[in-house]
């Protein structure tokens, strides 16, 4: 997301860089700054916010916008100055419980929350985030935390010759295709949807796909490849685009808030081409699709199982679900719309309105010298 936000910014004539932590490659960007600190997680986080703040005192931007722990530690720093910022939740203030058990977690939360506190507007993904947040800090101002959706990428599809050439290669081909796409971790109802398939049967007409990389540990990646040898896995891809090509219904099954969620990006990306969706029935995801799925209490396997197989065996019913949903997604989530809403936000602080509503601030003749704080680059 921080990669398109600042490329159309640029696009739109504003003078926008990236801080960023190096991690594996260096990015050959004009616009991006990456700053090298310790393997050391929390000495990693507050190293790199000193560095960020050298970098921010010596271009003197006139927003700054932060995301990740990283730039929540920064968010902090900037507290103590008139540098106007904006925080991105990225992840829920409401965790699952076990969550908390550890003392760096517990302290993380502590630094989300004082980030939020701290930041000139707090950006939410959703209203189901945003309502989580106030919950959570009571003494938060409404009227400085804005709603805008995670923008979906345009996908460039594959020719069909190809799609169904990867098919074959995944052993999938005349088969329906069940999918899940994103990071491969417990809190995602992986494991809940391989039981889910399992139940379903007949193996010989249907195939799970879990596409995605696991996240900094690979054990419950590859306990779930042990448990559920007939579920297809296939780590890191390139171009998630034929995957959601060669689907046939996208499940995505997270309890609530678990694992932070906000917005569920690969759930907007099914939507944005037209790939029948079935979900756990929690409101964020209620609020991505506007109801436009077919939803299934978390933690039932058996149920999960069952509404799978009716919208395998009455596509019709799913297509129409589908088609709005589709709508849904270029006018909501598509890269211009969103851009719409930051960049009113932006004039809007600069010009000192006292609201972040996206609706309110006119554009500006300046453009403004934007810096954005990112975690995950």
């Amino acid at each position: 997301m921080v990669k398109s936000l600042t490329e159309e910014l640029i696009r739109n004539g504003t003078d926008a860089r990236v801080l960023t932590r190096f991690w594996k490659k260096k990015l050959d960007l004009p616009y991006v700054t990456q700053i090298r600190t310790g393997r050391g997680e929390a000495s990693g986080y507050f190293f790199w916010a000193l560095r960020a703040m050298r970098e921010i005192n010596r271009v003197h931007p006139d927003i700054v916008h932060c995301h990740g722990l990283e730039g929540a530690v920064v968010s902090n720093m900037l507290r103590f100055t008139s540098t106007k910022t904006v925080f991105h939740l990225h992840n829920s203030l409401t965790r699952e419980a076990k969550f908390y058990g550890t003392l760096a977690h517990r302290v993380g939360s502590r630094i989300l929350k004082e980030a939020c506190v701290s930041a000139s507007i707090v950006i939410c993904p959703t209203q189901a985030v945003k309502t989580d947040l106030i919950r959570n800090i009571p003494s938060m101002e409404d009227g400085r935390v804005v709603v805008v959706p995670n923008m979906v990428e345009e996908f460039h599809p594959w020719p069909r010759e190809k799609v169904d050439s990867l098919k074959t290669s995944l052993g999938v081909s005349g088969k329906k295709v069940i999918l899940y796409f994103g990071k491969v971790k417990r809190s995602k109802g992986i494991e809940d949807l391989c039981r889910a398939y399992e139940l379903l049967g007949n193996k010989e007409q249907t195939s799970l796909i879990i596409g995605g990389a696991p996240t900094w540990t690979e054990n419950f990646f590859n306990q779930m490849k042990r448990e559920f040898p007939n579920v297809i896995f296939t780590g890191f891809v390139d171009d998630p685009a034929p995957y959601y090509q060669m689907a046939d219904v996208f499940c995505i099954y997270t309890d609530s808030f678990e694992g932070g969620e906000t917005f569920a990006i690969s759930l907007a990306e099914a939507m944005s081409l037209g790939v029948p969706a079935v979900c756990s029935d929690n409101p964020i995801y209620r609020e991505v699709t506007q109801n436009d799925a077919f939803f299934v209490e978390p933690k039932n396997p058996p149920g999960l199982s069952e509404q799978i197989r009716k919208v395998l065996e009455d596509p019709n019913a799913a297509t129409k679900l589908a088609a709005r949903a589709r709508v849904t997604a270029s006018e909501r989530y598509s890269t211009s719309a969103v851009m719409t809403q930051i960049e009113r936000i932006y004039h809007s602080m600069l010009q000192g309105v006292g609201s972040a509503s996206p609706e309110l601030g006119k554009p500006l003749a300046m453009k403004p010298r934007f810096t954005s704080m990112n975690f995950e680059t």
